[in-house]
């Protein structure tokens, strides 16, 4: 998980083929930081890295072809500072 990550909500299933995990957390860094943490790690993992941004609301999504695995990153900042992130993943890590 990312430095400084201070989980707010988890949950997620392993059941079949709709293994899901889903993590709402906030983090101290920057929001630029955040994002540009989840694209290396990412990218280093094989996954495609897409970003969209429309004001402060930011979204990190792709796709690892080998193994149908996607991931979600929702990334905005946080009131008391620093970056509220939401992550989606199925599969990988």
């Amino acid at each position: 998980m990312i430095p400084n990550a201070r989980l707010v909500e988890a949950g997620g299933t392993s059941s079949g083929s709709c293994a899901l995990r889903v993590a709402s957390f906030t983090t101290d860094l920057p929001l630029q930081t955040a994002l540009d943490w989840y694209y290396t790690r990412a990218t280093d993992a094989g996954y495609t890295a897409e970003h969209q941004a429309e004001g402060d609301d930011h979204v990190l999504g792709g796709t690892r072809a080998r193994d149908d695995a996607a991931y979600v990153v929702f990334l905005k900042p946080a009131k008391q500072g620093g970056t509220a992130i939401e992550l989606i993943a199925n599969r990988g890590a």
